[in-house]
């Protein structure tokens, strides 16, 4: 909201910061090279754990060594392709630092079933960048106070996840370190992770290739449009991030265990969850997309609103399979999650090759949409057919009683929204007010399945 305001060309500076981001994004999926995930999936098994951070640990700062050298060596690229600069190469390696860092730290709280620590680091590194880009934009850098902000919040993350994993997980001594190392180990993970990079490739480009190809045939300007539309899907993609985040080492454990009744149960949950706030968002995105984005992010940005409702109506396919996909990584079946990734990966990229050129925007979205639900069916399918489920062990009730009080929110929303004559801020809180309340109390209502699952979670959080 503050940079599309205090931004000179806010369009322009923040397609060129996305593309920033995207390129950090890419090293960043080599530099992890799938370990992260690995370290998870291995330390949550709760065997050797000592052996496979340090292994995990040694394998990612090699690897990470080996990308900065290839990205100083190609740094003229950068600096004539992206018009960044040199400072500007410096900026994507402080930041690719300081991120895997970040990123191997909460690999390890997650395999230790540490999640909650993870949503602090999470939050504090969000904090962070964002004031340090707000302050540093205010002085007026522009796009190198977005990318300077971004490197000097991140970093400070980086350095407090070292203190929280210090803190919160037994590490082991600076003495016992070369012992605990192991070629074993060491194989163990890279094993596991190839097949996780390879999928993770596909998970980066599907998030990035639109940004690639809009920067391409519709400039930087475009690439805005399209970026600020995705922002009001950040919240549904983080819940069902945290939903995966604490179900794989849950999931490690029980299947390692061979535990398939108490597996079923949490995938069941989890798909529960993993749907409950995208699909009411969907709908009220279609009745108030557009005075939102107005709002919230000027005019200039009007015609972000189609792109908005399609970003928010993705994370309903998006979260099953966010939830999938953990599952099956938590099953030890990678390989699937590998083929559902090449499944996303070609369907995304020639939609929007075909799509971009010729209808604009809305083709990248339609594409993304597309996409994202062809891998979904993939990976539940296949799923299904490991644990030898039925299709009728998902929870259709639920998620239709959840479709049902979202519709029904939808019309009242609607509805008075229609017959309310308030300026636009104070119409837009009463509307989503009414929106929240009218649709939990339906659905809490009409299904005992849903309710009885708050009432756990309001368990569990009650002192």
């Amino acid at each position: 909201m503050y940079f599309t305001r205090a931004l000179a060309t806010p369009a322009t500076t923040l397609g060129q910061f996305y593309a920033f981001e995207t390129i950090v994004s890419f090293l960043m999926l080599s530099s992890n090279a799938g370990l992260n995930k690995a370290m998870s999936k291995r330390i949550g098994e709760r065997e050797s754990q000592e052996s496979y951070v340090v292994a995990g640990a040694v394998l990612s700062g090699t690897i990470l060594v080996a990308v900065t050298v290839l990205v100083l060596l190609a740094s003229p690229l950068v600096v004539n392709y992206f018009g960044f600069g040199g400072l500007g190469v410096l900026f994507i390696l402080g930041l690719l630092w300081a991120i895997q860092v970040r990123s191997m730290v909460s690999a390890i709280l997650q395999g230790y079933s540490q999640v909650g620590r993870i949503g602090g680091i999470d939050l504090f590194d969000t904090a962070s960048r964002v004031g340090f880009q707000a302050t540093f934009v205010f002085l007026g850098f522009g796009l190198f106070g977005l990318m300077g902000g971004a490197v000097a919040g991140a970093s400070l993350a980086a350095i407090g996840s070292l203190v929280v994993l210090a803190v919160g997980v037994p590490l082991p001594s600076p003495g016992r370190i070369r012992s605990l190392f192991s070629a074993e180990y060491a194989r163990d993970l890279l094993s596991y992770a190839k097949y996780v990079f390879i999928s993770g490739f596909a998970t980066k480009f599907y998030d990035n290739v639109d940004i690639v190809v809009i920067t391409a045939f519709l400039g930087s300007a475009a690439t805005g449009i399209y970026g600020i539309g995705f922002r009001f899907s950040l919240f549904l993609m983080v819940f069902s991030g945290a939903i995966s985040t604490s179900s794989l080492p849950e999931i490690s454990f029980h299947s390692a265990e061979e535990n398939v009744d108490r597996v079923e149960e949490i995938l069941t949950d989890a798909t529960v969850f993993a749907t409950v706030l995208a699909i009411p968002a969907t709908v009220g995105m279609l009745v108030i997309a557009e005075p939102l984005i107005v709002t919230f992010y000027t005019p200039k940005f009007r015609d972000s609103a189609l792109i908005a409702t399609v970003a928010v109506a993705i994370q309903i396919p998006d979260g099953f399979r966010s939830i999938f996909r953990t599952t099956i990584d938590a099953i030890d079946r990678p390989d699937i999650t590998l083929r559902s990734g090449i499944i996303l990966v070609l369907t995304n990229g020639v939609l929007d090759l075909i799509l971009v050129p010729t209808v604009g925007i809305g083709g990248a979205v339609a594409a993304s949409f597309t996409a994202i639900t062809f891998a979904t069916v993939y990976l539940g399918y296949h799923l299904l057919r490991e644990l030898e489920l039925s299709w009728t062990v998902l929870p259709f009730r639920p998620i239709l009683a959840e479709g049902c009080a979202a519709a029904i929110m939808g019309l009242i929303v609607w509805g008075i929204k229609q017959r309310l004559a308030l300026p636009t801020v104070q119409l837009l809180v009463v509307l989503v007010t009414v929106g929240v309340v009218s649709y939990f109390t339906i659905l809490l209502g009409a299904s005992a399945s849903v309710r009885q699952r708050f009432l756990g979670i309001v368990g569990d959080i009650r002192p």
